[in-house]
């Protein structure tokens, strides 16, 4: 099995909005790799040429599905704290 190697790299600006342009770049960009690895794909072609096939490595459901009610509770919670807030 092959193991994906995931590098992220930050470039420290020191003009604040070139940071948060350049996060929200490679959170776009995870997030798009995430979404292959959880759902595979198939006959998928780089620019060199090479073809690829990636079974699915799910991750999220299996993770969602045995703890969907303690994310529905911990939801719950937080709504009724806000509710009383006001």
């Amino acid at each position: 099995m092959k193991q994906l190697k995931i590098v992220l790299s930050l470039q420290v600006h020191y003009d604040d909005q070139s940071i948060v342009k350049l996060l929200q770049k490679k959170t776009v960009l995870l997030r798009a790799l995430l979404v292959l690895i959880e759902f595979g794909f198939d006959d998928m072609t780089d620019s060199l040429g090479r073809t690829y096939h990636q079974k699915p490595q799910p991750y999220m459901r299996p993770a969602y599905d045995t703890k969907q009610r303690e994310a529905v509770k911990e939801v719950e919670d937080v709504l009724r704290l806000l509710i009383e807030q006001v």
